[in-house]
């Protein structure tokens, strides 16, 4: 039996590198969707919702342009079907479940995107907490549960069985042994 399939039935009850990857691959996309879903979930706000809030005269904390110009940006791309941005990421938008803090769309997308779950000026949480089937890792609980040394120990073994090179090689090795004691002294 060859040594791939020794070291491959060896480990025939535990998961692969590849089992590893695909759980992550489909944590982070669920991952994903979830910040897909609560950025798209953000209101748009309009003039009149500005001028109800009293923020009219306001800036976007981030980029400092004022809320009003960039309203202004979104409604001439949108007349004229070519926006700078896609259409999900011009406007205003609030914080409503948290502080209400007012950002244009395509800062706090970019906030939220790049791995922050804080509102840029107060640090109050904004993103919902994780769900109990995001937690939970399965078929890997956490990689302190992971056994790495009874793997590598096995592989050790299966070197161990399969022998040294010098063993291999008999009686050749000790030859060349030999024919380079004479050399030992020339380059010192």
């Amino acid at each position: 039996m060859s040594t791939f399939l020794r070291l491959r039935h060896a480990n025939a009850g535990q998961p692969t590198l590849g089992d590893l990857r695909r759980t992550m691959l489909q944590e982070q996309r669920h991952a994903d969707a979830q910040l897909e879903a609560f950025v798209n979930g953000l209101p748009r706000l309009g003039e009149a919702d500005l001028a109800t809030l009293g923020e009219s005269d306001s800036h976007c904390p981030i980029c400092l342009n004022p809320l009003l110009t960039l309203l202004a940006e979104e409604e001439l791309a949108l007349a004229l079907d070519s926006p700078a941005h896609p259409p999900e990421e011009l406007g205003v938008t609030r914080l409503i479940d948290s502080c209400k803090h007012i950002f244009c769309r395509k800062d706090i997308r970019n906030w939220v995107r790049e791995g922050k779950s804080t509102c840029p000026t107060c640090r109050r949480p904004v993103l919902p907490p994780p769900s109990p089937s995001s937690t939970s890792r399965a078929p890997f609980d956490s990689p302190a549960t992971l056994d790495f040394d009874e793997p590598l120990r096995r592989i050790a073994d299966l070197l161990a069985e399969l022998g040294s090179p010098e063993r291999d090689m008999g009686d050749r090795a000790s030859a060349v042994g030999e024919s380079r004691n004479g050399f030992e002294g020339m380059y010192s």
